[in-house]
Formats: structure tokens, sequence, C-alpha cells
């Protein structure tokens, strides 16, 4: 029981860290999301190459702009022999944002990066199905990814994400 509660209570901080118990709907921040990344995107394309610190900025900036989004990533295209890619992520974590840096991730091999391979692969922007993050949030917190190709002389040059919470999953 100590346990069930503990998860409870910290499953309980995430979601208020991020907005996520607001009145909107789930369709309402599906929308906005997808908006709000495309301003993003819009905003990096005119800014042209950036540095990993002006990236890690721009992904802060966009979180707090968005309280209801979890996490937001910006994920190269791979390259080399070896498939890797470089990808930067900002998630909020007990009223804080912080950073993660992946210098070189296999994300187009990982079983578990289909919010990476599947858009990189069609081009296309689009939302996961719905999963618990066990390496991440946690296997209570059921969210959604949004992904966005963003083009450079018609190739992916990197993928652009936000994450979003469903719902909080308790204990049989």
């Amino acid at each position: 029981m100590g346990k069930f509660v503990l998860a409870l209570a910290a499953a309980a901080c995430l979601l208020a860290a991020c907005g996520c118990g607001s009145t909107m709907t789930e369709d309402q921040r599906r929308a906005k999301t997808t908006a709000a990344l495309d301003r993003l995107a819009a905003r990096l394309a005119d800014e042209g190459p950036m540095s990993d610190e002006r990236i890690f900025q721009a992904l802060e900036t966009y979180l707090t702009r968005n309280d209801f989004i979890f996490g937001a990533a910006y994920a190269y295209a791979p390259t080399g022999a070896e498939q890797t890619a470089k990808t930067l992520y900002v998630y909020r974590q007990e009223g804080r944002l912080l950073r993660d840096f992946r210098p070189a991730y296999a994300f187009a091999k990982a079983d578990t990066a289909a919010w990476y391979t599947v858009p990189l692969k069609s081009g296309k922007a689009e939302w996961s199905a719905p999963y618990f993050d066990v390496d991440g949030a946690g296997d209570k917190v059921r969210m959604v990814t949004y992904s966005l190709p963003v083009l450079q002389k018609q190739t992916v040059a990197y993928i652009l994400t936000s994450d979003l919470f469903l719902d909080y999953k308790q204990e049989d």
C-alpha cells in the first residue's frame, strides 16, 4: 500500500507540474500541441543553423509557453554507418525544466522509437499510439507523442516532438 501511495503522489506531481490537470480535453490539447509545434518549427527554420544551447533554449521557451506539454525534443536525422542521431530533450520534473542530451542514440534501430522512425520514413507528422513511458515518466502514466519531421532540401533534417500525458494507471 505504501508503494501505491508514493506512486500516486509522484504521478500527481508529474501531472500537476505540466498543467495536465487543466480543463482542456485531450482533443483540445492535441490541437493546441499541433499548432504550437508548427509555430516552433517555423521559428527554428527562420533562425537557420543553431547551436545545441540555442536549441535547448528554444525548447525551454516552447514548454514555458505551453504548460500542458510534458516534454519536447529536437532529434536529428540519423547519420553515418551506425545510423545514430544526436537528440536534445527538455522535460518537466518537480516544477523545473530539465535537459537530456544524447550525442549518438540509435533511434532508427530502437523497438520503442516509433515516434522517431515512423515520421522519419514517411516525412509526415504523426501522433503516436498511447504508451506507458517505462524509461522516462514511468509505467503508471499513459502518454502520446506528436512528432513533426522538418524538411530541408526535401529530406528530413530533424524531428520535433511534444509529449502529452493522458492519464494515470492505478494499481489493481
